[in-house]
């Protein structure tokens, strides 16, 4: 099997959290194989049945990069599990395929598997540093000493064992709230708000999605006067007549 991890840029505050990112990044990856899940801080995808629907593995790891990295993606990773992808990811090695994935995985800090971090400070008294040195270890004191999920995280990400994965599934309806990126004292720049909305609509009609209602709604965070003197509700008002035309324009272009 062919597997992607996909860890996203932490968020900048609170209005930005990154569980909501993973869920936009997790329904962006299912155009590529219904395999999307999500663990830790990471999005994962298995596209061994996909590869060659989209031009080969150069060619999809090429457009994953780039599209990703619009979505804040800052680190990508493949290799032939989800757990090794992970661990490969937050070491900063995007492929982990070239190598024998043992002596990739041997080398990684030990804290780059999640369910060695609890036990990273006991591990080094006895002088683990690498996955490989964890590895190393009696199966049979490690068992004893420490909980059983270091030695099955162990087995999964070296190939040992199976995983187990709670796949992602798009709901039947859904709504998202986009601001401006700026402020608006012109109704033609609204139509720059539509960009991401047409985007998001024509990509749901790729993953089988029926288009029948587009809701466009805009409201102002302030009041008062603009820096043009005109007050920003006459704007609104104004702009709306622009907003639904470009809305019925993108609409009819989805259903066609």
């Amino acid at each position: 099997m062919w597997w992607s991890a996909l860890l996203l840029s932490s968020p900048d505050g609170p209005a930005s959290p990154i569980d909501a990112a993973q869920q936009a990044l997790a329904v962006w990856a299912l155009q590529f194989t219904p395999r999307v899940a999500i663990a830790d801080e990471a999005v994962f995808m298995e596209v061994e049945a996909s590869v060659r629907l989209f031009g080969g593995q150069r060619a999809l790891r090429e457009r994953v990069r780039a599209e990703g990295r619009e979505l804040g993606v800052n680190q990508i990773a493949w290799a032939p599990n989800s757990l090794a992808a992970l661990a490969l990811a937050r070491a900063g090695i995007e492929n982990g395929v070239r190598q024998p994935l043992d002596a990739l995985l041997d080398t990684l800090p030990m804290e780059t598997l999640s369910a060695v971090r609890p036990h990273r400070l006991t591990l080094a008294h006895v002088g683990c540093r690498t996955l490989g040195d964890v590895r190393r270890l009696p199966r049979g004191g490690t068992a004893r000493r420490f909980d059983k999920r270091l030695l099955a995280a162990l087995d999964q990400a070296y190939g040992r064992a199976p995983e187990v994965h709670q796949w992602v599934l798009l709901s039947e309806c859904f709504a998202q709230r986009l601001e401006l990126m700026s402020r608006v004292e012109q109704a033609p720049a609204l139509l720059l708000g539509l960009a991401i909305p047409t985007d998001l609509l024509a990509r749901a009609q790729q993953l089988g999605y029926r288009v029948e209602e587009v809701p466009y709604a805009c409201g102002a965070r302030f009041s008062g006067e603009s820096k043009t003197g005109a007050n920003v509700w006459d704007y609104l008002r104004r702009g709306w007549k622009y907003v639904v035309a470009v809305v019925k324009l993108a609409a009819l272009r989805i259903r066609g």
